[in-house]
């Protein structure tokens, strides 16, 4: 499909266009580069305020990933976008921000595949094994109390022969029900009419949504798992998420552990 498929441009016009009304009023600006060094380190370089910044590259040169590793991140070929929100929190009421938007990506794209992705945890989406996404949040506190987010997306649409990633990988051409998907302008306006909502009601809703349906996309739920933390292998079986947004594990003598983000490497065995 790749072969035969007319790659558009990314379009700040085409996104707009895209977006539903709510979705519209969210929205500070959205602006499109040909290159940038990083998406989030762009946005950050920025001022926070009401509403969401959203910035989008054909390239980055520089790209991130979770626990500081890189983003491989060819031109025009993948959708690479970070946009920022301010909450009336501190970060440690958003604990469960990060895996709330990795369902949200997941339920945008679960009805227009032919096989719907599964989150890893924290929030890397994942199909027959093979990642198609992943996403980089990080969190600015200031002294009144509320912390800016900047939500980083690198989603793999037309991907092929890349030999520099140090995992199995995937992209949406191999997988889409209709290859009009495969216009970044359309993914990038579904995504943001899922997400920015979301994000408006994140204090009041988002908890409670995140805890009913995470599990709608749990890939390690009852599956054998092994959790990395530094030097030490733990192995047991997935067992979702506790109240805290931690990945739960149950251990082979029969009790229950859970862990944090930033310093575990989950891997299914």
């Amino acid at each position: 499909m790749h072969g035969t498929y007319e790659i558009p441009r990314l379009s700040a016009d085409q996104m707009t266009a895209g977006l539903e009304a709510v979705t519209a009023r969210l929205l500070r600006t959205l602006t499109v580069y040909d290159e940038l060094a990083s998406t989030n380190l762009w946005l950050k370089a920025q001022a926070g305020g009401a509403g969401a910044t959203v910035v989008l590259a054909e390239r980055q040169t520089a790209g991130r990933g979770r626990r500081g590793k890189s983003w491989h991140s060819p031109a025009c070929h993948n959708l690479y976008l970070s946009l920022d929100w301010v909450f009336a929190a501190r970060p440690d009421q958003l604990a469960g921000l990060s895996l709330g938007v990795g369902i949200k990506l997941a339920e945008v794209l679960a009805p227009r595949l032919q096989h719907p992705p599964g989150l890893k945890w924290p929030n890397d989406l994942f199909i027959d094994g093979q990642k198609l996404a992943g996403i980089l949040i990080e969190s600015i506190p200031d002294p009144t109390g509320h912390t800016r987010v900047i939500i980083g997306v690198g989603l793999n649409v037309l991907m092929q022969g890349e030999q520099r990633i140090d995992q199995p990988w995937t992209s949406l051409v191999h997988h889409v029900k209709d290859p009009a998907l495969l216009n970044r302008n359309t993914l990038a306006s579904l995504f943001l009419n899922a997400l920015l909502p979301f994000l408006d009601h994140y204090l009041e809703q988002g908890d409670r949504y995140i805890q009913q349906h995470w599990s709608d996309h749990d890939l390690t739920r009852g599956q054998p798992v092994e959790v990395l933390s530094g030097e030490t292998r733990v192995q047991g079986i997935g067992d979702g998420i506790d109240e805290q947004f931690r990945f739960r594990m149950r251990c082979h003598d029969g009790c229950q552990r859970s862990f944090s983000s930033g310093d575990i490497s989950l891997r299914l065995r």
